[in-house]
């Protein structure tokens, strides 16, 4: 849809939205309570990909309100510290910590637009501009009041929002697609070979490094920029998220892994991620290239007993008991002793490969899908940038 500025109207979001902070009890363990009459405590891990909060995993006692922020459903939320400048439309009533700013939201605009329109790019980069300068980059009630914004009629919106959210319910549906193939894929493996913790079908069981050689990489010096310029992909633990690994981020040269402890691994390679934030730790990514690492990554090669397929999803399966295996009081973190002493189950090697036969078409399902998602991830990007730029 083509769209005549002209006609768009300009102002501060202060002047628009009635822009607050939210505030925490403290200490907040005092306050949480799992009475009936408990008020939402509404916090960032509640938020997911959806534009909508509509469930809190925990509450606050009612004395707690009064020293928090109490909002209504239909109110904006905007993260301003960490990943600032995130919104969410709230499906639930309750309070908010001090890591949110609520937007009360005002008439002129639909709720849709509004939310497309403080999540698009244009709008980002507003807010880094703002929240620039502090030791943590973060937004507060001023910097966001003195963001400028240029904004349609209200039927404009209405129609942008339209076509906006088609977008994005092709995205979910793809996204959607990819959920029932994984979820296809461990029925596959708990059918064959039963859960590999509880071992219910009693199949041999081993360390992994047994079964595998189990290696690491590392991070080439930073300071020298030409390690960074070359054509090996190099893996970091942040791009190890239960998926096949065909590109990387970054790439470095044969230089960077001479004078480094970096190793190139072949296709098939099985990588962990050992350590890393929030739920990285623990999931696993299979080289479908050669590449190298760093070492926050550890990479395991598959002897003759041992399907890589088979591996990892293996890994897969095993991932909530796995993160439990770590070391570490504030964070519990992997070392490659850890990884290589993980029990495996070996069922024959031909069972393993008639799952991994199994496996392989169901990739090749996934990759047209993942292609058709990128191409929509893209349109919705464009289209934002056109509308909001």
């Amino acid at each position: 849809m083509k769209v005549d500025k002209s006609r768009w109207h300009r102002d501060l979001l202060g002047n628009l939205c009635n822009i607050k902070r939210g505030g925490s009890p403290r200490p907040i363990q005092k306050f949480l309570t799992d009475a009936p009459d408990g008020i939402n405590w509404i916090k960032i891990g509640d938020a997911g990909d959806s534009k909508f909060i509509s469930s809190c995993k925990e509450k606050i006692i009612p004395e707690g309100v009064s020293k928090s922020r109490f909002v209504h459903k239909g109110d904006f939320l905007l993260s301003n510290s960490m990943s600032f400048g995130r919104p969410y439309i709230l499906n639930v009533d309750g309070c908010i910590h001090d890591g949110w700013l609520v937007l009360e939201q005002p008439k002129q605009f639909d709720k849709s637009y509004l939310y497309y329109l403080l999540g698009s790019a244009p709008m980002y980069e507003k807010f880094a501009q703002k929240a620039q300068g502090a030791v943590v980059n973060n937004l507060n009630i001023d910097r966001v009041a003195s963001v400028e914004i240029i904004y349609p009629p209200l039927d404009i919106q209405q129609a942008i929002a339209a076509e906006l959210d088609a977008v994005q319910a092709m995205i979910d549906g793809y996204k959607a697609q990819l959920e029932d193939l994984d979820a296809l894929a461990q029925s596959i493996f708990l059918d064959m070979f039963g859960d590999p913790v509880s071992n219910p079908k009693g199949w041999e069981k081993g360390s992994l490094n047994k079964y595998a050689s189990i290696g690491t990489g590392a991070t080439p010096s930073r300071k020298i920029v030409s390690y960074y310029e070359g054509d090996i992909p190099w893996v970091k633990s942040t791009e190890v998220h239960n998926s096949y690994i065909w590109e990387t981020q970054e790439h470095i040269t044969k230089e960077a892994i001479d004078n480094s402890n970096c190793s190139i691994y072949l296709p098939d390679t099985i990588l962990v991620a050992m350590y890393g934030q929030g739920k990285t730790r623990g999931q696993v990514g299979l080289l479908r290239i050669k590449a190298a690492t760093n070492q926050a990554c550890a990479a395991i090669q598959c002897k003759d007993s041992l399907n890589p397929t088979f591996c990892y999803w293996h890994f897969q399966m095993c991932y909530e008991a796995n993160r439990e295996l770590g070391n570490g009081t504030n964070q519990k973190n992997m070392n490659l002793t850890i990884v290589g002493n993980i029990k495996f189950i070996i069922p024959p090697l031909s069972l393993q490969q008639e799952f991994a036969f199994k496996i392989e078409s169901i990739e090749k399902q996934k990759e047209l899908i993942c292609k058709q998602l990128e191409d929509a991830k893209t349109m919705m990007a464009e289209r934002m940038q056109y509308y909001f730029s």
